[in-house]
């Protein structure tokens, strides 16, 4: 209906963020800024928190569209894990590794393990 009538070539909203349609409004920029600047001062933990649909999604995406090239990174949407191993399994599989083994324990370890040896190669791993 929308559609037909303002003559929209697609649907107005989407589930997915879309970073090529991104707005700059100040609160949106403020935590880009803060996020970059602790991705900058070599942070090593940054939270960002809000309601569903304020826009998390989106400034992870437009974090790591600027990050370096030596920098790998992990970026999980969407996600409701039940428990710690099946979000750090989800990481690594981002990060394209296949752990030896699936528990917790040998998740968190590989997963130390790929950071380390990214950041002994100059580079960063960014989750």
């Amino acid at each position: 209906m929308y559609q037909d009538h303002f003559k929209l070539t697609r649907l107005p909203f989407r589930h997915s963020a879309e970073p090529g349609r991104y707005f700059p409004a100040a609160g949106h920029e403020a935590a880009l800024a803060e996020l970059r600047a602790a991705l900058a001062d070599g942070e090593s933990l940054v939270l960002v928190d809000g309601h569903p649909g304020v826009g998390k999604s989106l400034l992870g995406q437009l974090l790591i569209r600027g990050v370096p090239e030596t920098t790998r990174s992990v970026l999980l949407t969407n996600s409701h894990f039940t428990n710690r191993a099946d979000l750090l399994a989800a990481a690594l599989a981002d990060l394209g590794v296949i752990p030896e083994r699936r528990d917790e324990a040998g998740l968190r370890q590989a997963l130390t393990e790929v950071c380390l040896s990214d950041y002994a190669d100059g580079g960063r791993t960014v989750v």
